[in-house]
């Protein structure tokens, strides 16, 4: 579920995000200008080598991170605060706990009009509004799979991890059938030897 959408320009330079520990999972976009985190895991540089244009990061909610960008410059910013993504997420981090892609014009789009889209979802406290932060947050995580390469190479322990959360998430949402592992396997789209 989305807890948290910001967006519009920053002078994190200026007005730097102090490194901390979120209890969240973090998709921040920099569309124009420069920025970038700060913490622990970027060896304690405040500016320089990492600074990025048109990037999108992924930080899991274990990470302690914080942002700041080009001196005397500004950027424009998405950002959007998750309590939970698909547990295949966790293989496109680094062993950090963060990940980051390019974003080309037709990605940077897609980003704008999501941000937009959770300005509005953050309006509604309804089912509706929070069906579509979902949506929100699989857009999101389907860009970032599609540009990091680590997702096409899932271990054989979290492929397995990943199908017995998928297993239970239906024993439970769909009570009363009688669940062999046939019928999960042919649910989750895999050989019962696969399954097994």
């Amino acid at each position: 579920m989305l807890h948290y959408h910001s967006s519009g320009r920053r002078w994190y330079a200026e007005s730097p995000v102090a490194a901390y520990h979120r209890n969240v999972w973090e998709f921040q976009a920099v569309l124009s200008g420069r920025i970038q985190p700060t913490g622990p895991a970027f060896g304690g540089h405040e500016e320089g080598p990492f600074l990025r244009r048109r990037t999108l990061w992924v930080f899991g909610p274990e990470n302690v991170h914080g942002w700041t960008g080009e001196p005397d410059a500004s950027a424009e910013i998405a950002v959007f605060h998750f309590s939970d993504v698909p547990v295949v997420m966790r293989n496109v981090l680094n062993p950090d706990g963060w990940t980051s892609v390019p974003l080309d014009d037709e990605e940077a789009a897609l980003v704008r009009e999501l941000s937009r889209q959770a300005a509005a979802v953050l309006q509604r406290h309804t089912l509706r509004g929070v069906l579509e932060s979902h949506l929100i947050m699989n857009r999101l995580c389907l860009l970032v799979a599609g540009l990091a390469p680590a997702v096409d190479r899932m271990p054989g322990d979290q492929r397995a991890e990943t199908l017995v959360v998928r297993a239970e998430h239906i024993m439970q949402t769909e009570p009363g059938g009688r669940w062999g592992i046939a019928d999960l396997a042919a649910r989750l789209g895999v050989s019962v030897a696969g399954l097994r």
